[in-house]
C-alpha cells in the first residue's frame, strides 16, 4: 500500500526441508490442466546440498523472522495466518 512501511519484496518462494524454489512472476504457473497460466518463464529450485543455496535459504528464514519481529508478530495488523510453523516464532 502506498504510504505504508512494507517489507514485502518482489519474488516467491517455497521453502522446503530439501530445496527452495523461487520466481519473480508468480508461483501458480499451471492449472489443473498443466497449461502454463503465467508470463513468467522460469522456475527455479534451489538444492540445499550445496552450501551455497543452504546459506541464501537460512538467511532467508533469518529475513523473514527479522521482519515478523519488527511487525509485532501475531500483534501485527500486516501478519495474517494460523501462526503455526516449526522454523519462525510469532
Amino acid at each position: 500500500m502506498r504510504g505504508q512501511k512494507s517489507f514485502s519484496e518482489h519474488d516467491r518462494t517455497i521453502w522446503t526441508n530439501y530445496f527452495r524454489i523461487y520466481t519473480g512472476d508468480s508461483i501458480n504457473h499451471f492449472n489443473s490442466k498443466g497449461e502454463k497460466i503465467t508470463k513468467g518463464h522460469e522456475i527455479q529450485l534451489s538444492s540445499h546440498l550445496k552450501n551455497e543455496n543452504s546459506k541464501v535459504s537460512n538467511k532467508l528464514i533469518e529475513d523473514i523472522q527479522a521482519n515478523i519481529n519488527t511487525l509485532g508478530g501475531k500483534d501485527s495488523e500486516q501478519i495474517k495466518g494460523d501462526y503455526i510453523s516449526g522454523i519462525l516464532k510469532f
